[in-house]
């Protein structure tokens, strides 16, 4: 009994502090949402931060995140997915 409240103790932090970091362009981004979406049928969808490493990047460019990441603000990506506040954005299917 003790392993299943064990469980169900991890599975509700992961479901307060998961953070989905992908790093890629529009594309991946996109791809990666959806299937966030689909394996979060039930309850809030975790956050997902994007780090913009593809060619167009133009969610991150409208965002105001910009459209490149430097090598220096790749090592605060765990600080920032864990620090930073989410926004709400409309994808369409």
């Amino acid at each position: 009994m003790h392993q299943i409240r064990l469980g169900d103790e991890v599975a509700e932090t992961v479901n307060k502090e998961l953070v989905v970091v992908v790093a890629g362009g529009d594309g991946t981004l996109s791809w990666i949402m959806h299937l966030v979406r689909s394996l979060w049928k039930e309850g809030v969808m975790p956050p997902v931060m994007p780090v913009p490493l593809g060619t167009g990047n133009d969610l991150a460019r409208a965002m105001g995140w910009g459209g490149t990441v430097s090598t220096r603000e790749l090592l605060d990506i765990p600080l920032r997915a864990r620090e930073g506040s989410a926004a709400e954005v409309d994808a369409w299917e």
